[in-house]
This record gives C-alpha cells, structure tokens and sequence, in this order.
C-alpha cells in the first residue's frame, strides 16, 4: 500500500468509505508524508482516538492537558498559541521530534527541563522559563529561546552544540556565554544589545549570523565576518568602510541603516547574491557596481540616480522605493526584472512604465505621473500595486482582469465599467474606489480576498453575492445591512467595522469567522456576541451595548479586543481571564 504515502488526507477519507479493508489499513499506517491540521478539540479527539497520525498542527487551537498528554509519541506537533496547556502535558513530550511550543505562556521550567531530547525545539516567547530548564537543552539541534528575558548566561554558555540557535531579544546574554556559540550552524542576536566585540570576533565561521541591532559592535570583529554565508548587520551605527570592504563574499548581506558605510566599501560587494542597502548614504559611484546581484534592495537610498540604476538591469528583484532622483531614463532598462518596486519614485512617467509589462511583481504605489497610456499594457504583471495612480481610469483598468493581484485603492477614477471584468483577480483591493456601485461588485464573488473598504455606494444588491470570498474587507460601507451580512458567514476572515446599520440578526450567524471585525457597530448587542466565541480574532471596539454578559462567551477567543466597550466590566475581565488588546 506504497500508494498511501502518495495521497492527501481528502482521498484518504474517500478510500475509507470503500470497504472496512482500506479503513483499516489506513487507520493503522502513520502516514508519515501527513501534517494534520485541526482547530476543533471535538475533531482532534476524534482523530487521535481512530488514527495514527505522528504528524500534528494544533497551532492555535483549544485543545488542553488532556488530550495533549497522549501526543508524546508524535514526530511533529505544533502547539504555538495554545493557550491552555501547562506543564502536566509538556512533560510528556520530549520524545517528540519537533515540537512547536511558541507562545504557550504557562509552561514552566518543570517541564521544559524534560525536553532536551527534541530535534527542533520551539520556545519563543515562552517568558516563564528560566536557566534551570534552558541549561537542559544543550543537546537540542534547533533551538528557538527568542524573547525569552530571563534567561542569561548561566544557561547560554551549556548551548554550543546546537546547530540553530536563536536567542534574539534575550536582553541578559554578554559576552561570557556567545565566545562559547562560535561552532553553531546558525545564531540569531537581534536586539542582544549586550554583546560587544569580545565575542562576536569567535563568530565568522558561523553560516547564517544575525547581529541586527547590536549596537556595541564596531569593525573589529565585523572584519572577522567575511566568511559567513547569511550576515544581518542592519542597524549598525558603528560600522564602517573598514569591515564591511571585507564582506564581499557573503551570499546574503544586510546593512540597512548602517549609516558610516559609503561608496568606498559598497563598490566591493557586487558578488552578493542578496545585498540590503536600504537607508544608506551612498550614491551612483558604488550602486553602479551591483549590477550583478540577484536581490538588490536601495529602498530610501535619496542620492543615487539615473547613472547607477540604470545598469541596474539584469538584477532578479530590485527594491528603489522612496528613491526620489531616478526618472524613466533610467527605469525603462528594468524591464527585465522579475520584482521591481518604485513606490514614491515620483518622477518616473508612461514613457518609462510601458516597458515593464513583463515584470511578475511591480510596485507603482504612489507614482502620481503615470496614467492608462501605459497601464494598459500591465495586464501580464502577475502582481501590480497602483495604489494612489490617481490618474488612472477604466481605459486602462479594463485590461488588469488577468492579474493575479491588483491593488487599485485610492484609484478614485475608476468606476463599474473597469471592475466588473476584475472578477477573475485572486486578490483585488479597491479601498476608497468610491465611484464603484454594486453594478460591478456582483462579479467579483470568485475572488479569493477583496478590499472594498470605504466604498460607500455598495449595498446589500452585491454583497450577498460575496460569501465565497475567503477574506472580505467591508468596512465603512454604511449602506450594507443584515440582509447581505446574514450570508457572509462562510468567509475565513470578515471585517464589517464601522457598518453602523448591522444589528444582532446578522451578527448571530458570523460565529464560524476565523477572524471578524465589527469595531463601531454601535447596534450589536449581548443577543448575538454570545454566538462569537469560536472565532480566533474578535474585534469588539466601541460596540458600546455588550455587557458583562456575553463576555463569558469569548474565554476562548485567541484574540479579543474590546477597548471602548464602555458596559464591561474589570472585573467580569479578571474573572474570565480576559485581556483587551
């Protein structure tokens, strides 16, 4: 039965249903090639009960110690954000391959410290957990302790055998425990502001090394880095042409913000394959030399122009956002480009634009100059952001139905006769496109996820067309009311903020939302709210009617705000260990 390992879970249930044989053949076989994902803890029961999954994802679900405490045999398990575990089933895990505990805010050292046996071990953010566990750990492959503050050296020094090691924003780390890192794989030290020269000098035989934001280091032991394949050092205000003239050979190399850095040392790092420039000081005289790079990234990069960018062609994705001196001269040689972003380039014309219909990914936010003359020949862009081209009407829009994503917002021109041939769009944004009416936005109920926000002339005629999207943005559409919003109930993710006219009727039957906004709807009272409680993310702000009531409901929202809700009460807060976002 080879074949089973070939299958996805859907025709796995098909086979079960021919004979009791297949069920349980299927039943008995881990399926190792699997990742079961489930929400529901009813679903998850039921399946651990029948089956022999070792392969879990329960990230974000309700599920609890006991249910959990029969895992301890699975390969994978991803328990991220499950908020109800504790320490009486952790414990029962390190057997585990890999084991995803990210967020899982009341585990403790007492099971933690039995972990040790685990491949791949996810521990960020679990703020509880001290060096009395973490010093277990040391035999762990991969290991992520990001944002875990209390952990400190007495633990970090016992960690040099793992291969991944992630310990950013671990305030407490110095110097005494990162000299003793320098044979892991890969380190993450983001905002480790402790960690001086001393160490970091140990670090260069190191693969994928992220140093962003520590500031203390200078380019006595950045000079030591040229041999690592990844190298983070953005945020560096330290740093100078000294060291980074020496990283030439890095594969991937950031130095976003590194302000001292000029065209002296960035001349030198044409080899690059990734190189991030973004925010420094140099100009045409070194960018004039990265032709080479794959990934180029000069976002905010004010002094360089025309001269440079323009043999900037033969790069695979190119960031010149906010790039504020190049003019077509120069971007019609982009053409070739598979990602080209020049968001606020506001030079840049139809006469250079035309040339870039064969970009898959092209970013003209904001470029106001532009206009149909040379939109109309985008249509082969699989992602094209004109947000703000304020210039733009149908003439060009009619001709955008093939991309894949569209972002049309604040294109205040365009009116039915575009949108409605957009229905074929994956991902369609069209905020405060306030012209469209429901003439056009009945055709758009194939889309995958659709933006209408603030489009104030949409009623009910259109949106009850709209509950196969699977992520629908409504908010500020004031005409639309529980005639259309009582079918919506399907769609993944719903925002109806601000929608002043929905009331309970609708509201009741929203409670299968995965996330659901209804900030500001000032009519929704306890009568519905009391059916929310399955969703993950809940916004309630300014729904100014919910009591303490309905409250109790939503222990098990993931994700609640209710600030401005003026009737709830702290203590109902306390009581049910509820916070406000």
């Amino acid at each position: 039965m080879d074949i089973l390992l070939y299958l996805p879970l859907k025709k796995l249930i098909e086979m079960e249903q021919l004979s009791t044989l297949y069920r349980d053949i299927i039943r008995k076989n881990n399926l190792s090639h699997l990742t079961i994902t489930l929400r529901r803890v009813k679903n998850i029961k039921y399946v651990i009960k029948h089956y022999n999954f070792i392969k879990y994802d329960f990230n974000n679900s309700n599920i609890t110690d006991k249910t959990v405490k029969l895992l301890g045999n699975c390969h994978t398990l991803n328990l991220s954000d499950c908020k109800l575990i504790t320490n009486e089933s952790v414990k029962l895990l390190g057997n585990c391959h890999t084991l995803n505990l990210f967020r899982c805010h009341r585990i403790t050292d007492e099971s933690v410290k039995l972990l040790g046996n685990c491949h791949t071990l996810y521990l960020s953010e679990c703020e509880k957990i001290t060096d009395e566990s973490v010093k277990m750990l040391g035999k762990c492959h991969t290991l992520y302790l990001s944002r875990c503050h209390s952990i400190t050296d007495e633990s970090v020094k016992l960690l040099g055998n793992c291969h991944t090691l992630n310990l950013s924003f671990c305030e407490k780390i110095t110097d005494e425990s990162v000299k003793l890192l320098s044979n892991c794989y890969a380190l993450y030290f983001a905002y480790c502001e402790k960690i001086t020269n001393e160490s970091v000098k140990f670090l260069g035989k190191c693969h994928t090394l992220d140093l962003s934001h520590c500031k203390k280091i200078t380019d006595e032991s950045v000079k030591l880095l040229g041999n690592c394949y990844s190298l983070n050092l953005s945020g560096f205000n330290k740093i100078t042409d000294e060291s980074v003239k020496l990283l030439g050979n890095c594969y991937i190399l950031d130095l976003s913000y590194c302000k001292l850095i000029t065209d002296e040392s960035v001349k030198l790092l044409g080899n690059c394959h990734t190189l991030v420039l973004s925010g420094c000081e140099i100009t045409d005289e070194s960018v004039k030399m990265l032709g080479k790079c794959h990934t180029l990234n000069l976002f905010e990069c004010k002094k360089i122009t025309d001269e440079s960018v323009k043999l900037l062609g033969n790069c695979h994705t190119l960031y010149l956002s906010f790039c504020e001196q190049i003019t077509d001269e120069s971007v019609k040689m982009l053409g070739n480009c598979h990602t080209l972003y020049l968001s606020q380039c506001n030079q840049i014309t139809d006469e250079s634009v035309k040339f870039l219909g064969k970009c898959h990914t092209l970013n003209l936010s904001g470029c106001i100059k532009i206009t149909d003359e040379s939109v109309k020949l985008l249509g082969n862009c699989h992602t094209l952001d004109l947000f703000c081209c304020d210039q733009i009407t149908d003439k060009s829009v009619k001709f955008l139905g093939n991309c894949h994503t569209l972002y049309l917002s604040h294109c205040k021109k365009i009116t039915d006769e575009s949108v409605k041939l957009l229905g074929n769009c994956y991902i369609l944004y069209l905020f405060y496109c306030d012209q469209i009416t429901d003439e056009s936005v009945k055709f758009l109920g194939k889309c995958h996820t659709l933006g209408l926000s603030q489009c104030k002339k949409i009623t009910d005629e259109s949106v009850k067309f709209l509950g196969n999207c699977h992520s629908l943005n409504l908010s500020g559409c004031k005409k639309i009311t529980d005639e259309s919003v009582k079918l919506l109930g399907n769609c993944h993710s719903l925002n109806l903020s601000g929608c002043k006219k929905i009331t309970d009727k609708s509201v009741k039957l929203l409670g299968n939302c995965h996330s659901l906004n209804l900030s500001g709807c000032k009519k929704i009272t306890d009568k519905s709210v009391k059916f929310l409680g399955k969703c993950h993310t809940l916004d309630l702000s300014d729904c100014k009617k919910i009591t303490d009531k309905s409250v109790k409901f939503l222990r098990n929202c993931h994700k609640l705000n209710l600030s401005g809700c003026k009737k709830i009460t702290d203590e109902a807060l306390c009581y049910y260990q509820l916070k406000i976002d």
